[in-house]
């Protein structure tokens, strides 16, 4: 696998991946979710709404604490999305 240095994104093989670095426009953020330039909306990139539960999860967070962050998100996306929609979790 080859992995873009700007964008991260892996490419099976090298052509592919000169071909995507000719023709990609990165928009890479660096928001400090990693320690590295990242897609943005990566799991645990602060732009993405879910990064909380995300980062919670890979620090090793209890179960508990993952349902309360759960059950938080749920209760922010209610607030914020009319009832027709459904929540992405």
């Amino acid at each position: 696998m080859y992995r873009c240095p700007q964008c991260r994104t892996r490419r099976k093989f090298w052509v592919d991946l000169v071909e995507h670095t000719r023709t990609a426009i990165h928009g890479v953020c660096r928001c400090g979710g990693y320690h590295y330039p990242h897609r943005p909306d990566s799991p645990c990139c602060e732009d993405n709404k879910l990064h909380v539960l995300n980062s919670a999860i890979r620090a090793g967070a209890t179960r508990a604490e993952i349902e309360d962050i759960r059950l938080t998100l749920a209760v922010d996306w209610i607030f914020e999305h009319p009832p027709t929609t459904e929540p992405p979790f």
